[in-house]
């Protein structure tokens, strides 16, 4: 058997494959206590560093090559946790290690970086600057401390630019970097990281800075003027040199000079000159052109920095002054109406402003039509200024008057405007500032004055009734009403579970016109109760044939329907158990002699129930005292109307009978059986051993059994566990026991010469 088990192993191991074991077995801890392929090891210390190598496995056999040329270490027991170790003298190295297991064939490469985190630092070589005017290039020195062959630095040149990365061979070296125009906003520092193995260990790559880098450009040159439009017979324009100084705030103050070209502005065949001044301060310059209409003059403007030149350019021309000039589409208008103003200026502006008048002020606008609303009656003066934006001097203003003349305020009086199938209506205005009114009341006929005749509407619908007032200036306003005429409601309803002793839903389902919703109800049951409630429930005590009215009423009209009810009988339910009490778990069985009744719903108060008729039910008691169910019958009739009645049942807590004993395996006699009783909701209890022996009534009892028949003899083992109450549990388990052996032999012949034939006595047991 176990020859059978080593082959069956040895299958197992061959269907897996050799490679499943190599996987799980050549196996050591890296630098992170992590199990990687490919595991590094780092010492940063800068000092000697003994390597500790840990296997979650045990080794049977190994070769250790430590890659610093010392022998091949080699060995038969490595046992987990115990760790290898080796020791390597201070150097800044990458060591290769491999880790062989000869027995499984695998073998595990990794690294042992012994280095030092790299300490950037930026140097600025002799004799160069670290500040210039772009675009012009700056040199950097590398002079890092503790660089190693896994160090790489990264550049940062503070100007937007790409960064510029190098591996370790940058240390010593001078890097030159040119500065653009507009890259730097004055003032900015280079940042030199350096990262290694040992680096990102300690969070990251380290860092050194270098500031202040200080680029610098051209002075933004800009020039101001009193006004870029001249209109006659105005001729003279102040200039100011408005130059924003790049970077003074930030060192860049060196001493700025501007020069001025104003141009052959009068024809003498040779430009107006202002060479070149330091400034500031910037002083102002007036010139007064000839004034010929239409002329434009430029003037020039270069500002001189430390880093260059730049210049500026003006043109001013000179035109005629804009007219301004409006006109009304209507110079009298009602108030509510929109009056329209027509813009005709000339002279090319392009600066609109209004004031109308109110109170409001101006209002800056373009150069389209107005049209504007007053929200008062009265006399209006309007203003209308223009000009040309570059200058104060080019503007002009009209003006023109409109009236608002009040609109009449009209509204109807009428003593009625809604009926239930015909309304007679009297209507009559109420008005001021009018003094003439026409009529139309919707029901084909008009009237001219201030009270028309009755008007009847005699047809289902809604009608519309205007009047237009308006007085002697045609200003005008209308005033509306609606008369409408409704239909009598339709009404119907209802009833829900009508049957006797029970209460009944009845609805309303009447209808009504749109507009003239029901606002009241009346209900009379027919068996002397009435209700005023929408949808009420009423409840009849006897069954039986009733006539029911329901009368309806909207805010016009009203309407009753009366609709013979029938109130079906109730079942009446009846039921008895067999037995009303006992011990958990009690059976009970329930008759049913309901009347009237065509299908049952029981509800045994346990959270279960049954739909048959006569159903019986088994109730539970799980506690230390009496427990009363409630049993509840719904009886139903096919129509839908039921009853429901109800008894309680009284269930004693029971106790359960079990018990364990230590015949198992089975022993020889005499036997001395031991009990365990594991009864529970029991409080007294009777034994007996089922040899005829006397019972007892203790909890955990112990009986010696006797077999002296030479045969197994099994013995039924009766517990009965009774509760406080009285109720009670049996249970019945065999116990075996082996007949007490007798070696008493008598052979015959005791005695004799061999071959000897001896006959062996029957031995009981």
């Amino acid at each position: 058997m176990k020859n059978f088990l080593k082959n069956i192993v040895v299958v197992f191991v061959g269907i897996l494959g050799v490679n499943s074991i190599v996987i799980s077995q050549c196996e050591v801890f890296d630098f992170y206590d992590d199990l990687v392929p490919e595991p590094y090891w780092y010492a940063c210390s800068g000092g000697d560093y003994t390597l500790n190598i840990y296997s979650p496995h045990d080794w049977t056999d190994y070769t250790i090559d430590w890659g610093d040329g010392s022998p091949l270490e080699a060995g038969t027991n490595w046992v987990s946790p115990v760790s290898i170790s080796h020791d390597y003298p201070a150097t800044v190295q990458n060591f290769d290690i491999i880790i062989t297991n000869p027995v499984l064939g695998c073998s595990i490469s990794g690294v042992l970086v012994m280095e030092e985190a790299t300490n950037p630092s930026i140097v600025i070589p002799a004799g160069v600057l670290t500040q210039a005017c772009a675009p012009h290039p700056l040199s950097f020195s590398n002079q890092s401390s503790n660089v190693s062959a896994n160090t790489t630095f990264t550049w940062d040149f503070g100007d937007g630019s790409t960064n510029l990365v190098l591996d370790q061979s940058n240390l010593g070296q001078v890097i030159s970097h040119t500065y653009e125009e507009n890259t730097v906003d004055c003032n900015t520092e280079v940042t030199l990281f350096a990262e290694n193995y040992c680096n990102t260990i300690q969070g990251g790559a380290f860092f050194n800075t270098f500031s202040p880098i200080q680029v610098y450009d051209t002075d933004n040159a800009a020039i101001t003027s009193s006004t870029a439009v001249l209109c006659l017979p105005d001729n003279e324009v102040t200039y100011t040199n408005a130059t924003s100084r790049n970077c003074f705030s930030q060192g860049n103050i060196e001493q700025r000079y501007e020069y001025w070209n104003f141009g052959d502005y009068w024809g003498n065949g040779q430009d107006s000159i202002v060479d070149w001044t330091p400034w500031p301060p910037a002083n102002p310059y007036t010139i007064q052109y000839p004034g010929n209409l239409g002329d434009s003059y430029e003037v020039m403007m270069i500002d001189s920095n430390f880093c260059g030149l730049d210049t500026a350019y003006m043109t001013v021309t000179i035109v005629s002054p804009p007219i301004a000039d409006i006109t009304l589409v209507d110079n009298e208008i009602c108030l509510g109406e929109y009056i329209t103003i027509e813009q005709n200026a000339t002279g090319n502006p392009n600066s609109f402003s209004w004031n109308f008048g109110d109170g409001l002020g101006w209002y800056p606008t373009g150069s389209s039509d107005i049209v504007y609303l007053y929200n008062m009656p009265g006399t209006f003066t309007i203003a209308s200024a223009v000009g040309i934006e570059s200058s104060a001097a080019c503007a002009d203003t009209a003006f023109v008057s409109v009236t608002v003349v009040p609109s009449p305020v009209v509204s109807i009086l009428a003593d009625n405007l809604s009926g239930c199938g015909n309304v007679s209506a009297n209507f009559q205005e109420s008005s001021t500032n009018a003094d003439n009114w026409d009529w139309d009341f919707g029901n084909g006929n008009t009237f001219n004055g201030p009270i028309p005749p009755t008007q009847n509407y005699e047809t289902l619908g809604s009608y519309v009734v205007n009047v237009t007032a308006s007085n002697a200036a045609g200003c005008l306003n209308t005033a509306q009403e609606i008369v409408s005429v409704f239909n009598s409601p339709v009404v119907d309803f209802i009833a829900d579970n009508v049957c006797e002793g029970t209460l009944a839903q009845f609805t309303d389902i009447s209808t009504s016109d749109g507009g003239d919703p029901i606002i009241s109800w009346a209900w009379d049951f027919g068996d002397s109760f009435t209700s005023t409630d929408e949808n009420p429930a009423h409840q009849y005590a006897l069954a039986g044939t009733y006539n029911v009215n329901l009368s309806v009423s909207t805010v016009n009209c009203n309407a009753d329907v009366t609709i013979e009810l029938t109130v079906e009988a109730a079942p009446v339910p009846i039921f008895s158990p067999d037995l009303n009490s006992g011990c958990s778990p009690f059976e009970v069985t329930f008759g049913n002699s309901s009347i009237d009744s065509d299908s049952y719903a029981w509800d045994f108060g346990d959270q279960s129930g049954s739909f048959m008729e006569e159903p019986a039910h088994t109730f539970y008691n799980f506690t230390n005292s009496d427990t009363t169910y409630t049993v509840i019958l719904t009886a139903s009739s096919d129509f839908g109307c039921y009853q429901n009645d109800s008894l309680d049942i009284v269930v004693s807590p029971g106790a359960q009978a079990t018990f364990t004993d230590n015949a198992q395996p089975p022993g020889c006699a005499p036997f001395t059986a031991v009990f365990n009783n594991t009864s529970y909701g029991a409080t007294s209890y009777e034994w007996d051993f089922g040899d005829e022996s006397a019972t007892t009534i203790s909890e955990n009892p112990t009986h010696v059994y006797t077999n002296n028949t030479g045969f197994i003899q099994t013995y039924s083992v009766q517990l009965i566990a009774y509760s406080l109450n009285g109720c009670n549990d049996t249970i019945v388990n065999a116990i075996t026991v082996y007949p007490q052996p007798d070696f008493a032999l008598d052979v015959t012949p005791d005695e004799g010469c061999s071959p000897l034939v001896v006959q062996m006595p029957f031995v009981a047991g």
